[in-house]
């Protein structure tokens, strides 16, 4: 009995050794090219502290940053500065709404994805008029447009 308590200890140390290994090696900031340090520079400083899910976030954002064309990052600047000049309640909305739109199932998801899509290729004067008319309108009134659409998805 005492054998097999050893060979599990053994075992744990052994896995745990190894994740630290692992997590110095895959995430450790010397590992990243050139290009990713360079981008993920103002993180420099902290990156040895950073929780390893936040930093495989920002290398896969990275990634994609480094494959977009001028036009794409000139957009995603853009989208940036705007979330950056929103205050703290309206980022917890924003991704208060984010979590829900995750949590629906994909059908739902791709529903929505396409009626932005739909709203996005409209005319810019098309687009103006109905955000204005969206704004005009009640609680009450929205809500029935909600459910009336609601009703005509079923």
């Amino acid at each position: 009995m005492k054998v097999r308590a050893m060979k599990i200890k053994l075992l744990l140390i052994c896995l745990f050794l190894v994740s630290i290994h692992h997590r110095a090696y895959a995430l450790d900031w010397n590992t990243l090219s050139a290009d990713e340090q360079r981008v993920l520079s103002p993180f420099a400083d902290q990156w040895a502290q950073l929780p390893e899910a936040k930093q495989e976030r920002l290398q896969k954002a990275v990634q994609r940053w480094l494959t977009m064309t001028p036009e794409d990052k000139a957009r995603m600047k853009e989208r940036f500065q705007r979330w950056q000049a929103l205050s703290p309640e309206q980022k917890a909305a924003v991704l208060q709404r984010l979590d829900r739109f995750r949590a629906l199932p994909p059908e739902q998801q791709a529903r929505i994805r396409q009626q932005f899509k739909r709203f996005r290729d409209l005319p810019e004067a098309r687009k103006k008029a109905l955000r204005e008319r969206w704004n005009r309108m009640s609680p009450e009134q929205k809500n029935k447009v909600l459910e009336r659409r609601k009703l005509m998805r079923h």
